[in-house]
């Protein structure tokens, strides 16, 4: 096994790839600080799966990534690709060649390839295991792990020790199992857990499981006496019926003579009660009218009361307006007088004022004209000041300007001279680098017109890929629903038949008769069927036929009585119980007949319900019988209202299934929905057949574009497998061009723009030179003027002086003149604004008398259009009240005599009433006898329904079924009696869990399944704990052998390195070799060391590489990467370092990053690494044999 091939693209200082080939021997790589030798090196710890940034170098692991120079752009991944020579087999592996890839980008993502398929970094762990190869393990080696080796305390070199001695890979054998153990542990916790719930559940479900066992007896036992005391009550109320309607038929015919004289005399009051309506009427209208000319007239006189009442209140009004009026007219007169004495002394308080005001102004104004002659003057005196610090200042900085100009203008005659011999030669460079680019520029528009076609060609089929998949996917996903839909249907569909095939929902004795005929049709053909399976129920009214029909659903349909008569006798001799039968022969039906036409059109009423049924013509007598008078109506609220307006006289049922009996019961609540299924089956079977058979075929459509599509996308597939082909080739052939023409146009833009800077820069110094030296002339020139002027503002600086001085004195004689016009105006100012407060005031009292005057003036005036509008209206209504009182004496007088003819009619009318009342009490009292007969007869046949009903309901027997479990000897009392006792004894069971049966069944099971899965772990965690001893024992066997070979093999070599002294690795606790850390003692030649850190650089690094060569005789590795850790060394020891290196290359490939030349020299290969450009590391090789010879 050997190192190959490195190939790095990206990696820190590396931007451009690079592929280094290594064959057996010394490998050297050299170069100057700062190239990126160890970059190599990192490059390779890297790949191996180092994942500590720091130990690359670097705080972050993105930082790894290219990131750019100035002339180059930052790259967005990093990768290393490592080729080994796998063909003697020791890595765990098939191939002869292997290839380790890492990339990472910059974004973060990063990825591990082993022979280009993705892997995990344990993956690339496992591969090198015992073979001395990775991040942790002896083979790579740099400074750092010197000093770490050395440095580290006892217990952290453990790790590079196991590494050495071959027992790491035991050491992860060790954990897995460690691992494996835990999670067995655990499991069996788990489980114990789940036993010990288990367990608790058991017993109490044992306990449960036995009580309904017993329940199950008891319950037995209480059908069967139930039963027999449903067959005793059906038998007494059948023979109370019989009894009611004898005496319901004579009670009607005696009632039918009494109800026709009833009519005759009602007739008779009819007309009499027309004739009283009229005079009653009349007569009402008439004390209506009057009574309405009554109460306007007591209206009229309260309005008239009112009117005078308003009068009264109007004058008072005016009276109290006209005193008030007068009051403020008084005080008004006074505030006028006062108002005119202050707007007097206002007028003069104002002229004094505006006097004192003109006086000041003045006076500021004369202030204001010196303040800015003074403040001027001082103003120029600064000025002229500044203006000579100024030209002082100025004349000093052109004469230093003038001294940088001179010194400038030598510089850029010497740089001149410089660039004139610069163009000379870089005009030859550009000719050469032309040509280059003409040619390269051809080669990569030829293989950019390529790439775009075949990467065009790429885009279509990767698209129609997508489209393809997309496509597959939306088929199979339909494909999937329509299967799973289909199932669905199947399902239902075969369930449905073999309901109807076995006739579920119908009782033991029915399905019997039924397997009777199918068995042998010939035999028994007078059979039709199961009433329930001859008739088809409209959708929507199968819970209304259920309830309507109930037990009798599972009447036989039979041709005559005599095959009646056969069944019954087959049921018999064969003990199959009972059924009742509907011979087609005996069965007829005049219901309908019965029924008023007015009654199906009551609201809320859809119809008859044997018209909602259907059947073949034969049956229908048989559903007009069941079903003829049967009415049914859409809610419970409009079945009441019918219900009672027909007085219970028809048996009613909703859609919801609430049925009002003859006779006023009603039965509700909630219902099973078995029978109503039995109407829909047949239907439902149709429908779900139709829905297979369409499934069917729109899967097999669904499966062939399926097939068209994946055969489609398949042929694509391969051609774009060939064009991604020659896509990467023709990739790598543009990287390789891109690359040849990007270095030859930097180098052309190099060239020109250093050309143009240069022919630039010139002009730019010779028009500098021109412009410099005239400046030089301007600067002498402008000195002189500066210093002409600093004279002749001197002398303006003493004639201002003289000047200012007076005028600062007149300023403070205007200033004390000034405050004392201030004070006087400010006494007369005070006095003003008093005389203006009082004015204003009294102005505002005036207005305010004024108008309250006016708006009491406007008042008086309407009072008195008031009181002239109420004397008018008073009149008028005294006028009226007259003309209706003598309406209402007229009226008076009619009224009486229309009361004389309405009491004749109330005579006659009373004579009729008594008579009807005699007729109707006497026809009431029989009507009440028929009622309680038909009351009590319509109980007893409701009481022998409910006990059908609940027949059906509880055991799903009809009544001639339940007759079949009839006891000869039975006692109704005892019965009684035995049913309380076993009600009693289901009481004292408590609450029974009749499915604790089949759950103890289930947990039992469950328990005994975990418990031998329990004995399953135990069994599994001794093996473990068997491997786990197992392992140590290995491993510290060959830690304890090894370990002693390399202290020999590290005192052997420790002596030949240093020519003298000792070396010896000791184990901190002897007692625990595999978990001991460890020291290394050394002693140099007339040394006494007490620690190895007091050891020199020199002496630390000769150490650490004699421990290394001990390691290597012991196990040598495949390969050696060495990085400059003889950097500390003398040249004495560097050649002993070389010649190890040398013999030991016969068994380990080397590779050495060094500066040595000591080391070089016993190189076989040898490659240079320089950085040309800033920041980008490049690599020469030279193989030394070849240049030897």
């Amino acid at each position: 096994m050997k190192l190959k091939r490195l190939e790095i693209k990206g990696f820190k200082s590396f931007a451009d790839k690079l592929n280094l080939e290594f064959d057996d021997g010394i490998t050297c790589i050299v170069g100057p600080n700062g190239s990126g030798k160890s970059n190599i090196a990192d490059a390779i710890r890297w790949v191996l799966g180092e994942q500590s940034a720091k130990s690359l170098r670097g705080a972050k692991m993105d930082e790894i990534v290219f990131s750019g120079t100035q002339t180059r752009k930052p790259l967005g991944m990093a990768e290393v690709c490592m080729h080994i020579d796998n063909s003697q087999g020791k890595l765990n592996t098939e191939f002869n060649e292997v290839e380790i890839k890492r990339r990472v980008y910059r974004s973060g993502e990063a990825e591990y390839l082993i022979n280009d398929s993705a892997c995990r970094l344990k993956d690339i762990y496992d591969l090198f295991y015992d073979t001395g190869i990775g991040k942790e393990g002896y083979s790579i080696i740099g400074q750092g792990k010197i000093d770490e080796i050395l440095n580290n305390k006892p217990a952290e070199r453990r790790s590079f020790f196991e590494e050495a001695t071959g027992i790491s890979k035991y050491r992860i054998r060790l954990k897995d199992t460690e691992k494996k153990l835990d999670e067995e542990k655990q499991n069996l916790t788990r489980v114990n857990d789940i036993v010990s719930e288990l367990t608790n559940q058991i017993e109490p479900l044992c306990e449960q499981s036995e009580k309904a066992e017993k329940y199950l007896i008891i319950k037995e036992k209480l059908e069967e006496d139930e039963l027999n005391i449903y067959i005793y009550d059906y038998k007494k109320a059948k023979e109370q019926v019989d009894n009611i309607e004898g005496k319901e038929d004579a009670l009607k015919k005696e009632n039918v003579g009494a109800s026709d004289k009833l009519l005759q005399v009602k007739s008779d009051k009819t007309k009499l009660y027309e004739e009283h309506n009229k005079v009653k009427e009349e007569m009402e209208n008439k004390k209506r009218e009057l009574s309405h000319l009554e109460l306007e007239v007591e209206r009229k006189d309260g309005e008239t009361k009112i009117i005078e009442e308003k009068i009264n209140n109007a004058q008072s009004g005016i009276k109290e307006l006209n005193e008030r009026k007068n009051s403020l007219l008084d005080a008004l007169k006074l505030k006028q007088e006062l108002l005119s004495k202050v707007s007097a002394e206002y007028k003069i308080i104002l002229s004094n004022i505006e006097k004192k005001e003109q006086l000041l102004l003045l006076k500021q104004e004369h202030y204001e004209m010196l303040d800015t002659a003074t403040k001027d003057k001082e103003n120029d005196l600064e000025n002229i000041k500044t203006d000579i610090a100024d030209k002082i200042n100025k004349s000093y900085d052109l004469k230093t300007e003038k001294e940088k100009l001179i010194f400038v203008v030598d510089s850029l005659k010497e740089k001149l001279a410089s660039l004139i011999s610069e163009i000379a030669n870089t005009d030859k460079t550009a000719l050469g680098i032309d040509n280059e680019i003409i040619v390269n520029k051809k080669q990569l528009d030829l293989y950019l017109l390529q790439k775009k076609n075949v990467g065009d060609k790429i885009s279509e089929l990767t698209n129609k890929q997508t489209e393809y998949a997309k496509e597959i996917i939306n088929l199979q996903n339909k494909e999937r629903e329509s299967s799973k839909d289909l199932s669905n249907i199947r399902s239902k569909h075969n369930v449905y038949v073999d309901m109807k095939n076995h006739h579920e929902g119908y009782g033991k004795s029915i399905k019997t008769i039924l397997e009777l005929k199918k068995n042998n049709e010939i035999k028994w053909k007078g059979i039709c069927g199961v009433l329930g399976e001859l008739i088809n129920v409209n959708e929507g009214y199968e819970i209304a036929v259920d309830v309507a029909l109930g037990a009798r659903v599972q009447n036989i349909v039979v041709d005559e009585e005599k095959t009646a008569k056969e069944v019954i006798d087959f049921l018999k001799q064969n003990k199959h119980g009972r059924a009742t039968f509907l011979p087609i022969s005996s069965v007829k039906s005049n219901e309908r007949k019965s029924l008023a036409k007015n009654i199906l059109l009551e609201a809320g009423v859809l119809g008859v319900l044997s018209d909602f049924v259907t059947c073949e013509d034969i049956y229908s007598s048989i559903v007009d019988s069941m079903l003829g008078k049967t009415i049914v109506i859409d809610n419970i609220e409009n079945a009441i209202i019918f219900a009672k307006k027909y007085k219970y006289a028809y048996k009613v049922v909703t859609l919801e299934g609430e049925v009002f009996n003859a006779g006023g019961s009603v039965t509700g609540g909630s219902i099973s929905s078995n029978t109503a299924n039995l109407f829909t089956r047949s239907r439902e079977i149709e429908v779900l057949k139709v829905n297979i058979e369409k499934l069917e075929v729109d899967i097999n459509r669904q499966h062939e574009d399926i097939k068209k599509v994946t055969e489609s996308k398949q042929l694509e597939e391969r051609e774009l497998i060939i064009k991604n082909k020659e896509l990467q080739n023709l990739e790598y052939e543009l990287v390789k061009i891109k690359n040849n023409y990007e270095m030859i146009e930097r180098a052309k833009s190099d060239s020109l723009e250093k050309n143009s800077r240069s022919t630039l820069e010139k002009a730019s110094i010779k028009k500098q030179l021109i412009e410099i030296e005239e400046e030089i002339k301007y600067k002498e020139m402008k000195v002189k003027e500066v210093e002409e002027n600093i004279e002749e503002s001197k002398q303006k600086i003493e004639t201002h002086r003289s000047s200012l001085d007076a005028e600062k004195l007149s300023k403070f004689n205007i200033t004390e003149e000034i405050t004392t016009i201030k004070v006087e105006l400010s006494g007369i100012m005070q006095k003003n604004t008093t005389g203006k407060e009082e004015q204003s005031r009294l102005e505002q009292e005036v207005s305010g008398i004024a108008d309250e005057v006016k708006e009491l003036e406007t008042k008086i005036e309407g009072h008195n259009v008031l009181i002239d509008k109420n004397v008018e209206a008073k009149k008028l209504l005294i006028q009226k009240i007259q003309i209706e009182k003598d309406i209402i004496i007229g009226l008076s007088k009619k009224t009486e005599v229309d009361g004389k003819t309405f009491i004749d009619f109330e005579n006659k009318m009373k004579v009729a009433d008594e008579e009807i009342i005699e007729l109707s009490t006497k026809i009431n009292a029989t009507q009440d006898k028929i009622y309680k007969l038909e009351n009590s007869n319509v109980e007893y046949k409701i009481k022998m329904e409910n006990i059908e009903e609940q027949l059906f309901e509880k055991y799903k027997l009809t009544y001639d079924e339940a007759k079949a479990h009839e006891n000869d000897k039975f006692s109704y009392n005892k019965a009684k009696e035995s049913i309380r006792e076993y009600k009693s004894q289901i009481e004292r069971l408590g609450n029974v869990n009749l499915d604790a049966i089949e759950q103890y069944k289930t947990i039992k099971e469950r328990y005994d399944f975990l418990v031998y899965q329990r004995d399953d772990i135990q069994k599994a965690e001794k093996k473990l704990e068997e491997i786990i001893r197992e392992l140590l024992q290995a491993m510290q066997k060959q830690f304890e052998y090894e370990f002693k070979e390399i202290d020999k093999n590290f005192d052997e070599i420790f002596k030949e390195m240093f020519g003298g002294g000792r070396a010896h690795l000791k184990l901190v606790n002897e007692e625990n070799t595999l978990e001991s850390g460890i020291e290394i003692v050394v002693e140099p030649p007339g040394k006494h060391l007490q620690n190895i850190m007091l050891l020199s650089g020199g002496e630390k690094a000769l150490t650490a590489i004699s421990l290394l060569f001990a390691i290597l005789k012991l196990r040598p590795s495949p390969f050696c990467v060495l990085d400059e850790i003889e950097a500390a060394l003398d040249d004495a020891n560097v050649t002993r370092y070389a010649n190890y290196i040398k013999n030991y290359s016969k068994n380990t490939q080397f590779l050495v990053i060094t500066h040595r030349k000591g080391t070089m020299e016993i190189s076989d290969y040898l490659y240079g690494v320089t950085m040309q450009e800033k920041g980008i590391s490049k690599v020469i090789s030279v193989k030394l044999e070849e240049v030897e010879g």
